[in-house]
């Protein structure tokens, strides 16, 4: 099974919201398995949603992966999230996490 990253929300995987700041969520990524399916899915969010909203500002890009999950993870979707994300951690490239 392919092995992708996944931008998702720190309140799933903490499974809520953090004790110092409980309004806040932030965008965390992790390294799941999947089917053939949803590496597809996870591709398209990385180089279509996310480089796509970065390099143009347009959030329908974005909300095409609105209610979406890879792995048992939703997508995010928040474009403040995906801002503050890459300027946490600049460029994610995609194919550098991928495994077939």
């Amino acid at each position: 099974m392919p092995v992708v990253p996944v931008l998702t929300s720190a309140r799933k995987l903490s499974g809520g919201f953090g004790p110092r700041f409980p309004d806040e969520d932030r965008a965390d990524l992790i390294v799941v398995e999947v089917d053939d399916v949803e590496a597809s899915i996870a591709g398209s969010y990385w180089s279509y949603g996310y480089a796509g909203f970065l390099e143009t500002g347009d959030t329908d890009r974005l909300d095409l992966f609105r209610g979406m999950s890879v792995g048992g993870y939703p997508l995010v979707t928040d474009p403040d999230l995906v801002e503050d994300f890459y300027y946490a951690h600049g460029h994610v490239d995609y194919q550098e996490y991928y495994q077939p």
